[in-house]
């Protein structure tokens, strides 16, 4: 049985070729799953549990289906779509589970977290992360009418192409994991793995902290291809899926 670990699925209902491929990953390379782990971003924008549209609706049978065949799910939230709540973990009978996380895997601990807090370059961002993730600024703005969260959400949303823009002309490295907060990661919870998404750029590093060999996982954003992290047989293997109809050359 194998495990795998996806993130930055960026789910919305204007961009079909997320969803068949997510659609197709559960159709063959899940059906083998003993567990899954979603490592935030599995929405591209997330207003509140009270927003369930027919495509919403399309999301949560499927990961339910997952459970009725006894494999189980493990949701982290990202920067997109922290503001999932109680009620949809409850609705799709998925296991949340909190920035950064440990799991164990053959007497091995891994962390796994959804990486933005490794992109400590990007100051504006840290900023506007504890202010829009605080708890208070959270109760706030799902008491709004659902109507007012939408435009608000949508608004960040497509600003965010040309805040990102902007940014990589200011500073090309703003966006780079910081290895310093990969080993100060590592160190604090004592772990020789880190498997986090976010960035876009998946691939496989390897760095030596205090005499021991670690490794970092990253995973890649989905669209017409993916890239995802598959643990089997007591060994991880980065892998690409995709829909051969999808793609372009």
């Amino acid at each position: 049985m194998t495990i795998y670990f996806i993130s930055d699925l960026h789910l919305k209902e204007e961009n079909q070729e997320n969803t068949k491929l997510f659609f197709r990953f559960l159709d063959t390379y899940a059906k083998n799953a003993k567990a899954i782990y979603i490592l935030g971003d599995f929405f591209d924008a997330w207003v509140g549990d009270d927003y369930n549209t027919p495509f919403v609706r399309s999301i949560k049978n499927a990961l339910v289906d997952l459970d009725k065949k006894n494999i189980a799910v493990f949701f982290m939230p990202g920067n997109r779509d922290f503001l999932i709540g109680k009620q949809f973990f409850k609705e799709i009978r998925c296991e949340p589970i909190t920035d950064p996380y440990v799991i164990e895997l053959n007497g091995e601990k891994i962390l796994l977290t959804h990486g933005d807090l490794l992109t400590t370059a990007d100051k504006e961002y840290g900023m506007f992360r504890k202010l829009a993730q605080h708890s208070i600024t959270k109760f706030l703005f799902l008491r709004l009418p659902k109507r007012y969260r939408v435009i608000i959400t949508h608004y960040f949303r497509n600003n965010s192409s040309n805040v990102y823009k902007r940014k990589l002309q200011k500073n090309p490295k703003v966006f780079e994991v910081s290895q310093i907060a990969v080993e100060a990661l590592a160190n604090k919870h004592h772990v020789n793995a880190i498997i986090h998404g976010h960035i876009h750029r998946s691939g496989v590093h390897e760095f030596v902290l205090a005499g021991r060999r670690c490794k970092r996982f990253v995973l890649g954003d989905w669209g017409r291809q993916a890239k995802i992290l598959a643990y089997q047989n007591g060994k991880f293997e980065l892998m690409k899926i995709s829909m051969p109809e999808l793609l372009t050359y």
